[in-house]
């Protein structure tokens, strides 16, 4: 099993990523290290912005699911959350 996540704006709780990873803490922690790390993305910026007002982003574990069904599972997520006006 592995696990759908989404990662949300500590102020607004608009969700700003979704990915996935058979350990989330550990992913959590990859994606602060890579913002901090100067990499250049969207999220890496919007991580640095929110690192920069003494916060973090919000961690939220959407759904655990199977290796087999995790891409269909992402690709819903990213669908309903982009539906919702989330950027």
């Amino acid at each position: 099993m592995t696990f759908i996540y989404a990662l949300a704006d500590p102020e607004t709780d608009e969700v700003r990523y979704v990915g996935k990873a058979d350990c989330v803490k550990e992913r959590y922690a990859s994606h602060l290290r890579e913002a901090k790390s100067g990499k250049q993305s969207h999220k890496c910026n919007w991580i640095r912005q929110v690192i920069n007002k003494d916060q973090k982003p919000k961690l939220i574990v959407l759904e655990e699911v199977s290796h087999e069904d995790w891409k269909n599972a992402e690709i819903y997520y990213i669908e309903q959350f982009k539906k919702l006006g989330h950027r």
